[in-house]
């Protein structure tokens, strides 16, 4: 032991993670086929014969005994959900503040399956909280002994926990294997039992690799919208925040034609944010349907939307943290009066039922509420 006053912590070694980038750069290159023959030469994912028959293997206390620990995980589970609510919030005339809740769409995590080397609380802890959170797809991957065996013990205890599906595959393959979609779909959600390691840098990496790029700003309009104030709108917005990344998409080449017309008449050369607006990107899709599709790509922090469909695209967006409606006033006036802000996931803290959830903030501002705030930042200004 270190006496010390000053602890420090070293961070993940540089070599380790360079061996984990290397590890998934084999198996990527290598492909199914270059999984480990104890593991292939056995079924990969178990049947309802095989979780079924491994009830059978573990005598009544133990299974009681698991039983119990899930409980207790759930309640646990349950009460964190609670504090995570759907609201709505009037905080002054012409005001409206919705929360919405929105749960990932699937998750896998890898644990050890062998007899001599359990996990089994943070694997019952993971797939508790998923299955409270009501994830519809739970994969939990085991890696099997030499082999190809696998414990009684984690079979039942991922079943019991709420994993879906169980996959018999070495962990570090497993999670390669099913970031790239050889087991079906990629998961929105891929973590690991191991807090530290080669397993747990695996997991950072492929996270990483799978996050969607990142939108600061989109302006989403359709043939209704005024593009005179879209264009004022797009001015505002990047004079204010040049540093964040705007994004316009509409429906409508008509209107897209508009306000870029509109941009280009107050243009000016000598203006500050002209060269930040010549860096505006725009695309022109069919319909709504088409936007929603689009806009699913990318993570998005701000959605602004100019539109009669705001219902539609709150229901089907699925990675927004806080969208905008009305046509007067700008994501600035947002930003600077209300503030509301959203919780996103992250995985790679210990956080619960929280990795699989997330609030969308549905804020609506009225003229009146618009003006009032313009009235209250010029008076600022002033002094």
């Amino acid at each position: 032991m270190i006496l010390t006053s000053n602890p420090e912590f070293p961070e993940t070694s540089t070599q380790l993670k360079g061996k984990a980038a290397r590890k998934i750069q084999d198996i990527s290159q290598k492909g199914v086929g270059g999984i480990s023959v104890s593991s292939s030469s056995r079924e990969f994912e178990l049947s309802h014969a095989t979780i079924a028959k491994s009830a059978t293997m573990l005598p009544p206390s133990v299974k009681s005994s698991i039983d119990d620990l899930i409980r207790v995980m759930e309640k646990v589970s349950l009460r964190q959900m609670d504090s995570l609510k759907r609201c709505v919030i009037e905080p002054s005339s012409g005001i409206r503040i919705e929360q919405d809740i929105k749960v990932s769409s699937s998750m896998s995590v890898s644990s050890s399956g062998q007899w001599d080397n359990h996990n089994l609380s943070a694997l019952a802890g993971i797939l508790c909280n998923a299955r409270v959170c009501n994830v519809p797809e739970r994969t939990a991957i085991l890696e099997p002994d030499n082999n190809g065996g696998l414990s009684p013990l984690s079979i039942y205890t991922a079943h019991m926990s709420g994993a879906t599906r169980i996959l018999r595959l070495p962990q570090i393959d497993g999670m390669i294997g099913i970031s790239l979609g050889w087991f079906g779909n990629t998961p929105e959600t891929i973590l690991s039992t191991c807090e530290h390691g080669l397993e747990k840098e695996v997991q950072i990496l492929l996270s990483k690799r799978n996050a969607m790029p990142q939108c600061d700003i989109c302006i989403a309009a359709d043939s209704n919208a005024g593009s005179r104030n879209i264009a004022d709108m797009i001015i505002e917005t990047v004079s204010e925040y040049p540093e964040l990344n705007l994004l316009f998409v509409s429906s409508s080449k008509r209107i897209c034609n508009k306000v870029i017309q509109h941009i280009e008449e107050q243009s000016d050369k000598a203006s500050p944010w002209k060269r930040d607006l010549d860096k505006l990107q725009y695309t022109i899709l069919q319909d709504t349907d088409a936007i929603v599709n689009f806009l699913n790509k990318f993570v998005i922090k701000r959605l602004l939307l100019l539109t009669n469909s705001i219902e539609y695209y709150s229901k089907h967006l699925n990675h927004v943290s806080h969208i905008i409606s009305g046509d007067t006033f700008s994501i600035g006036t947002s930003i600077k009066a209300i503030s509301a802000g959203s919780i996103i996931p992250d995985i790679n803290t210990d956080s619960g039922v929280f990795k699989f959830l997330r609030t969308v903030t549905l804020e609506t501002l009225d003229n009146r509420a618009g003006l009032r705030f313009q009235n209250i930042f010029r008076n600022i200004d002033k002094i």
